[in-house]
């Protein structure tokens, strides 16, 4: 049970660090970890962040016990960036620590 929304939640993390490029304001604001089982935090898009904040509650809903949480390295910044072979417009959040 645990399983599969673990690997939803990675999905779900990638898809909400997508960010358009012409925004007028950085939307690398919001952070959630960036595993559910208990990860460091990582920037992502807080328009995005629906999915990710429902699989989060349904990993914890459904009983699953996180991992010992590592030591992790403090954020400075979330940063829209583009990458290679997106769409045009739109970038990914970069965490700059």
């Amino acid at each position: 049970m645990c399983a599969p929304l673990e690997s939803a939640y990675l999905v779900a993390v990638e898809s909400a660090k997508r960010c358009p490029l012409n925004a007028l304001v950085n939307p690398c604001t919001a952070t959630r970890p960036n595993v559910v089982t208990c990860g460091c935090p990582t920037y992502i898009d807080p328009n995005n962040s629906a999915p990710v904040d429902v699989l989060q509650a349904q990993y914890t809903d459904a009983g699953c016990v996180p991992m010992a949480c590592p030591r992790c390295a403090p954020l400075d910044a979330g940063v829209c960036e583009p990458f290679d072979g997106g769409a045009v417009g739109e970038g990914q959040c970069v965490d700059r620590r």
